[in-house]
């Protein structure tokens, strides 16, 4: 399996232009994306070159502010009395209506269906339910980046089966922000993972916000970046970050998620929180632009983030130091009008999503073997621009430590002769190794022995 690594210069966009930010040429300080609604999301794959507009939006005033308040009460008490993974609120049929709102939540969601799936988007869609659930964590909390699927279908089958959209409603003004890439993956169990597109193309970074409402294709690889909470410009390390999320589907998560909870199951909450709310006229929801951030070479504060992407592989983005000024709390990152590079992932035996992969897969493959995880991601990094152009030849992974013993010793490898390379042609079952025997590894190390490799220049390990 080849690795979705690469790093993205960006900073925030401070010339005037007129070009679209799917061009990959300067883009206005706002975008200039047209206007669509979650529901408009079609298609299993994203697209490189697919418009932001129809994978990923924002909404600000989503709920009115009295719903809000009870609704973040009432979210607190449900999570701590009845310590469910997730609820479910469905329709009379696919496409059909929900019954009348009995609860904060009931109400919330038929509030939020009209966001989400304007006109007849939702009978079109046959959505037949809400999976919906609360989060409330630290501010500075990470969540691992990952794809909404059906629980109970994958515990049980390995099978991915997303909602049609997937969506975060923020209970408040603090914490770190939701990133979504425009990459989803495959999972089999002949394949193990597998990304699409292998490097994503665009992504979408959301601050919280107070009532703010944002949607995205329900195959969407996301999650959220804990580092970058102490950029908010409300940042506080005594505040909760807040949310509401809801799945849409066209079929009910299998059995043992998304339980069906009603007032009655929610009979010890607080009386007076069960119930709906009465409340003022309130602004429409106001769909909100995204601030374009682009390449620029002379960027000279800025910090990187790694991120762990679901099929074990690693995204590294560098992002300026501003980013969460208090005018771009919506960030659109132009992955195409940036350096894109693939490197390597950790070769894992023990998983099996990972190894399926290496072992299916008729590629060369090269196996970098390093003595110390502290080698591991400064090398990475360094190699990433070379191997980038050999992703799609050879399959290259890095092995670390104890990790590395059993496909060490496929190489005929010793401890003392790390850290080394090795080069298995699997079509031909033939071998290649170099020994370092404790001395550094270079990029232009690993890059030599791939080349010598294509040039027939290695003599093959004995069997």
């Amino acid at each position: 399996m080849t690795a979705a690594w690469f790093c993205v210069v960006l900073m925030l966009c401070v010339r005037q232009s007129t070009t679209s930010v799917l061009d990959d040429k300067p883009v206005a300080e706002k975008s200039t994306l047209p206007v669509a609604t979650c529901s408009d999301v079609t298609g299993d794959e994203p697209e490189p070159a697919s418009n932001p507009a129809t994978l990923f939006r924002a909404f600000d005033d989503a709920l009115p502010l009295e719903v809000l308040r009870v609704l973040t009460r009432y979210g607190k008490e449900t999570v701590k009395q009845t310590k469910l993974s997730t609820g479910w609120f469905e329709t009379d049929s696919p496409g059909g209506n929900f019954p009348p709102p009995q609860t904060p939540i009931e109400q919330a969601i038929h509030l939020l269906r009209d966001i989400d799936f304007p006109g007849d988007s939702f009978a079109r869609d046959n959505i037949v339910g809400a999976e919906w659930w609360f989060q409330f964590r630290d501010p500075g909390q990470s969540m691992h980046f990952h794809v909404d699927r059906d629980e109970g279908l994958h515990d049980a089958k390995r099978v991915l089966r997303h909602p049609v959209l997937s969506t975060v409603t923020y209970l408040g003004d603090f914490g770190a922000p939701t990133m979504v890439l425009n990459q989803t993956m495959t999972l089999s169990r002949s394949a193990g993972g597998e990304l699409h597109p292998n490097l994503p193309s665009t992504a979408a970074m959301f601050f919280p916000k107070l009532g703010k409402h944002i949607c995205f294709r329900g195959s969407l690889i996301h999650g959220v970046l804990g580092e970058l909470a102490s950029a908010h410009p409300l940042s506080t390390l005594e505040a909760e970050r807040r949310t509401f999320l809801i799945n849409w589907w066209t079929k009910r998560p299998a059995v043992g998620h998304a339980a069906t909870v009603n007032h009655t199951v929610l009979g010890s909450v607080s009386a007076d929180m069960a119930h709906t709310v009465t409340f003022e006229h309130t602004p429409a929801p106001q769909p909100v632009a995204l601030t374009p951030l682009v390449n620029h070479v002379e960027m000279l504060s800025n910090q990187t983030m790694r991120i762990g992407l679901p099929t074990k592989q690693s995204l590294y983005v560098t992002l300026p130091n501003n980013i969460a000024s208090a005018n771009h709390l919506n960030v659109l990152l132009n992955m195409t009008a940036a350096k894109g590079h693939v490197g390597a992932i950790i070769l894992m035996m023990q998983n099996r999503d990972v190894m399926a992969r290496f072992f299916s897969s008729s590629l060369p493959k090269v196996v970098v073997f390093l003595s110390e995880e502290a080698e591991l991601e400064a090398l990475d990094r360094a190699t990433a621009p070379e191997l980038s152009l050999l992703h799609d030849r050879f399959l290259i992974h890095f092995a670390v430590g104890m990790r590395a013993v059993p496909a060490a010793q496929a190489f005929k490898l010793q401890p003392n002769d790390l850290p080394a390379i090795g080069l298995h042609n699997t079509v031909n079952d033939v071998k290649f190794a170099r020994t370092f025997h404790g001395a550094p590894i270079s990029p232009l190390d690993i890059v030599s022995f791939i080349k010598h490799y294509q040039e027939g220049q290695l003599r093959p390990l004995r069997q």
